[in-house]
This record gives structure tokens, sequence and C-alpha cells, in this order.
């Protein structure tokens, strides 16, 4: 097995501050790591305590609220950091699942760009994993809240839902250089007929060719087995996450006075 293969050790989290949060939803952090086994970042998801649904995979009605209190614990995890000065590299990129529809929405574009620059101060990344599951090309006013976004600071990582279709509706957010990641569900490097396979296999390949013109980096959601493993592996993703790789770690509140 050679270092670029090598499956990282198991993450410990740091305690994330949930104090401020919504009581009704617990915050998760769930790891990035680079093809070289290093820990990079974390995707955060809410999880509703009475349902106990991953928030993450709803497409309407959530992401504002996941947007919201995503990075209030965040913000509170970074606080409590800084203080006591440890485990700084965990910070890293800091992954926040929302549906690309709620950058319509204005209050939700303010919200992120407050805490983007309450992040910036602490020298830590905020980036948007935006789901994209519309087949209408992106409007004018979607793509002027990711410039504004983007020059504010807040990187951008679109999440198509499918290749053959949804990853070219990504393809006007890279033509504006709007975009500094591309996400793709493990789930659709799954075996399957052998022509659906291939034609998977040469769109990643094509988006890759695409994105790397542009210095843009791919990113493989949820690698769940070995198998999914092997899988990303043998294509171009710079970044992986998925419970091959770690757990999701629940944010428990803080013990000490001092955060």
């Amino acid at each position: 097995m050679t270092a670029t293969d090598r499956t990282p050790p198991p993450l410990k989290w740091l305690c994330l501050g949930n104090r401020d949060a919504n009581d009704g939803f617990e915050l998760f952090a769930h790891g990035i790591y680079a093809r070289n086994g290093a820990l990079v970042g974390s995707k955060l998801s809410l999880r509703e305590r009475r349902q106990r649904v991953d928030l993450s995979a709803f497409l309407s009605g959530a992401p504002p609220l996941l947007a919201e209190a995503a990075v209030k614990h965040l913000l509170a995890r970074l606080l409590c950091v800084h203080r006591h000065n440890t485990d700084l590299e965990l910070l890293g990129k800091n992954f926040i699942p929302l549906h690309a529809s709620s950058l319509g929405n204005a209050g939700v574009c303010e919200r992120i760009l407050a805490s983007a620059r309450q992040l910036q101060q602490h020298q830590v990344e905020l980036c948007l994993l935006l789901a994209i599951d519309e087949q209408e090309p992106a409007s004018a006013e979607y793509l002027a809240s990711l410039a504004r976004l983007r020059d504010s600071g807040v990187r951008i990582a679109l999440h198509p839902q499918r290749i053959d279709t949804d990853a070219r509706q990504c393809f006007a957010e890279v033509d504006a250089g709007l975009c500094d990641y591309l996400g793709l569900d493990a789930r659709l490097l799954a075996p399957g007929p052998l022509t659906r396979n291939l034609r998977q296999r040469k769109s990643i390949e094509y988006l890759n060719r695409l994105l790397v013109a542009q210095d843009i980096q791919m990113l493989c959601l949820n690698v769940d087995n070995e198998e999914l493993h092997q899988q990303a592996n043998a294509l171009p993703f710079a970044f992986r996450h998925g419970r091959h790789y770690s757990e999701p770690f629940q944010a428990w509140p803080f013990s000490t006075p001092a955060c």
C-alpha cells in the first residue's frame, strides 16, 4: 500500500459548543481527508433530536437553519480552540451543506457573510457545499450571490446530485470562476452495468480535465466502505470523506466555563 492510498487513523474531534444552538438539533462533524490520509477539515451537518434525521439530506426548508446553526457552532469551536491554543490543525476547511436555491434568500447570504468575517479573524476557511439538483440554467441572481460570497472570502463547493445531468449545470459557475471545489457522492461510483460505469468514469475524467485547468479540486463524499474507497482512489479526487475513514462525531457542550 502506497502513501497516497493509505487509510488515515481514527479521528478524535474537539468538543463543539452548542449553548447558542437551537435545542431541537444536534451538530455533527465528519472528517475530510487528503489522498495521503491527512485530515484537512470537516463536513458539518445537523440532525433533529426527535427524528434522528440528517438535515443535510433535506433540500427545502432546512438549509437556512443548517447554515446559521452550523456556523454558530463552528464559531464557538474556534473561540474555544484559540483560547486554549490546542489542536489548531483540526480547523482547516469547514464544509457546510446548503441547497443552492437558498442563496436566493438575502437573509441567508447575510448570515453567511457575517459568519465568514468572524471566521477570517481566525484564519479558518468557510466553504459552502451547495447541493444542485435542478436542470435549469443558473440564474443571474444566483451567480451574483456566488460572486458576492467569494469576494468576501467564502469558498464554494458545488455538489451535483447526478453526473450526466446536474454536473453540466456546474459549468456556468466554473466558467464564471465562482467555484473552488466539486463534490460528488460516492454512490455514483457504485458498481453497476458496464456501460453505466464507463459513462460515469468518462464524465468524471472529463470534469477533472475541465476543473484542473481552472485550479478546482474534486471531493468524493460518503465513501463508506473499502469498495467505494478503491473506486475513489482510481479517480482524480483530491479529498475524500466518509465512514471508511472515520465516524461523524457529535458536538458536545463545553465542559469548562472558559469556553
